[in-house]
């Protein structure tokens, strides 16, 4: 079990031009990384106090809590009113480059489960219906799923089928890769994704869903899936935990 003696080695040197509070933010930094990767640390580990890191380094109280400020703003630290400052799980990077959020998690190691909450038939809405390019009140299937990370909350995503395209699909399990689903059940070529990115608050249901404090902030993806034929076959809106998720998007330049 880590000591409060594995914080009090770092090296920081006031001649460097860089702010002792970064200089402390970095070794910090390092230092769960560290401790997360050889298992001697774990999300949930406590984090020394800023007055034990201030009496150690002759810091100040408020380089201390600038550096934690820092890491709270990245993910890496969050802090409990009253009860102290603990090691964040590492984010996950989605990479959008992959189709489908279980193959983007078997790609990083991570076991993709997801629980529905809702499969239902519904007419199209304006909104839906020109996503799709079909008509206002066409059957569309509407799937809420609770997506998971080796059982931790990351995501939480509504996706619309046109129902003409994908007959009795609410009898198949829904509950493993909607993309593996339709390709292979359906025999369906996906040509190519089109999606917008927006920062949002969630609401508290949301929070509730997602076992997050209410007011965090996520990241909210709207997504149209064109089949080969440029045909839009599915859309969606997925909305991630900003402090569990992270995107990563890489692009060639021809």
């Amino acid at each position: 079990m880590i000591t409060i003696e594995y914080w009090m080695d770092m090296a920081l040197d006031r001649e460097n031009p860089m702010p002792l509070w970064a200089q402390l933010k970095d070794s910090l930094e390092e230092l769960i990384e560290k401790g997360l990767t050889s298992g001697s640390l774990e999300p949930g580990s406590p984090m020394p106090t800023e007055q034990e890191l201030s009496s150690r380094y002759g810091l100040s109280r408020i380089t201390v809590k600038r550096a934690y400020q820092e890491l709270v703003h990245e993910g890496r630290i969050y802090r409990t009113q009253g009860v102290g400052t603990f090691i964040a799980r590492r984010k996950i990077n989605q990479d959008l480059n992959r189709f489908g959020f279980s193959a983007m998690m078997r790609g990083l190691g991570i076991v993709p489960t997801s629980t529905v909450l809702e499969a239902s038939i519904v007419p199209a809405d304006q909104k839906r219906a020109n996503l799709l390019q079909i008509d206002i009140d066409e059957s569309l299937y509407r799937i809420v799923r609770l997506r998971l990370g080796d059982n931790q909350p990351i995501g939480l995503s509504t996706s619309y089928l046109p129902a003409k395209f994908f007959k009795g699909l609410l009898d198949e399990d829904l509950t493993g890769s909607l993309f593996e689903l339709i390709t292979g059940r359906f025999k369906v070529t996906i040509g190519h994704i089109c999606q917008q990115f927006d920062p949002v608050i969630l609401s508290p249901q949301e929070s509730h869903l997602l076992e997050a404090p209410e007011g965090t902030l996520a990241l909210r993806s709207e997504s149209v899936v064109f089949d080969v034929d440029e045909i839009p076959i599915e859309t969606s809106v997925t909305l991630s935990r900003s402090d569990r998720a992270r995107y990563t998007i890489d692009q060639r330049i021809k």
